[in-house]
């Protein structure tokens, strides 16, 4: 008899064409390099139209700051990316928490959630008429079109009252004039509870019907909060020394958006070893961010019918701007959930890159034409008082002194 084996150890490694990236990503790189290419070209005229206008009228709006804020975002998510995957080429491990605390993977994929979230609030707030349509408008449009004797602007009955059960504007920005409101009056979550529901009921039924008035008188006070994105957070213009200032719910429901974003995100990783799934959001916290999509664009969809119909008895260049963004606007919306949802028509190994390269490119292609109509489209800059000719027209800014005193909000 003879001595037994040795033990044997070995480590198994398997390699596409000697690189540790799967086929199912195979061109994923290039694509990320294009796209990283086209959006760092756009950076140096970008920021030069941006300090061009901010020399011109001493603030800036922040609709440019919110674009700008996302392009950094999507740019510096892209670069994040291709280095995981230049990391993970080689060792199979790439930049991922498990591995690393550079976890440049997961920080790329919140930092594009991120700016997505901003682009669809922009392209949201600028289809319900922000800087375009002014705030009476709307209303003067709505009653209009109403039956006889429903009521007035500003009296008990108006589209914009707060009163008994209606759907008021100051139940979704952040208060009267000159004070803080919510929290001590009323408090916040006991007018959510009463408001919201009467806002989503409004909000469905003016997808299916538009004609009702009630529906109408409802949908326009949400298109009226979403037109004062500044003042739906908390804060308001300095025009005349008087500031809409605290929590409101729209401050609560933006933040909560936010959150429930982040929080799927998060969510979403723990199936990036699920071999079940054949793409990034094959997993309820997918499934669950298609569903916030859509949420946002059924109402991208009816307050822009409203804001548009108010734009079409104000300002025909306006109207017109804004029927190309609705139509733009309503394909990025639902490109998402439209990759998602048709990825399965795809062979199991193209449905990686399909969502992932789709997403990518949609969301680069976004901030490269918000870019292009906040510093250059003169259909945009034209009607809008993001850039005006004159610096007193260039709209209330955020606060009194410092920063604030910089930032344009109408």
């Amino acid at each position: 008899r003879g001595a037994p084996p040795p033990p044997m150890h070995y480590h198994l490694t398997v390699l596409n064409a000697g690189s540790h990236l799967p086929d199912d990503l195979s061109g994923i790189g290039g694509l990320y390099w294009l796209l990283l290419a086209a959006m760092s070209a756009a950076l140096v005229p970008g920021s030069y139209l941006v300090l061009a206008q901010y020399r011109r009228l001493g603030r800036i709006h922040v609709l440019t700051v919110a674009m700008a804020v996302a392009y950094v975002l999507q740019t510096t998510a892209l670069a994040l990316e291709l280095a995981h995957l230049a990391v993970f080429s080689r060792d199979g491990k790439g930049l991922q928490w498990r591995h690393t605390v550079f976890a440049a993977d997961f920080v790329a994929e919140v930092m594009q959630g991120v700016s997505e979230l901003i682009t669809a609030l922009l392209l949201l707030f600028l289809a319900c008429g922000w800087t375009t349509v002014s705030l009476s408008s709307v209303g003067a449009r709505l009653l209009g079109s109403l039956e006889s004797g429903t009521g007035s602007v500003g009296g008990a009955d108006s589209p914009f009252s707060g009163g008994s059960g209606d759907l008021g504007e100051e139940d979704f920005g952040g208060g009267a004039s000159g004070g803080t409101v919510g929290l001590k009056k009323s408090g916040v979550m006991r007018r959510m509870t009463k408001q919201v529901p009467v806002g989503i009921v409004a909000v469905v039924k003016g997808l299916i019907d538009d004609d009702d008035p009630e529906v109408k008188r409802r949908v326009a006070a949400v298109t009226r909060a979403l037109q004062q994105p500044a003042t739906l957070m908390g804060a308001g213009g300095h025009s005349t020394g008087k500031a809409r200032e605290g929590m409101g719910v729209g401050t609560v429901l933006v933040f909560a958006l936010a959150a429930t974003q982040l929080f799927l995100e998060m969510a979403s990783r723990g199936y990036t070893e699920d071999f079940s799934g054949f793409h990034d959001h094959e997993h309820w916290p997918g499934y669950c961010l298609v569903l916030l999509r859509l949420v946002l664009a059924g109402l991208f969809a009816v307050g822009g019918r409203t804001a548009l119909q108010a734009a079409e008895m104000q300002d025909a260049d306006a109207a017109k701007f804004l029927r190309r963004l609705r139509k733009v606007g309503a394909v990025w919306m639902l490109a998402f959930p439209g990759l998602v949802m048709t990825a399965w028509l795809l062979p199991a190994l193209w449905r990686h890159r399909y969502v992932t390269g789709g997403l990518a490119v949609l969301q680069s292609a976004a901030l490269l034409g918000l870019a292009y109509i906040t510093l250059m489209s003169e259909a945009f800059l034209s009607v809008s008082s993001v850039a005006p000719r004159s610096a007193s027209s260039a709209g209330n800014v955020l606060g009194v002194r410092g920063m604030a005193a910089k930032l344009a909000v109408d």
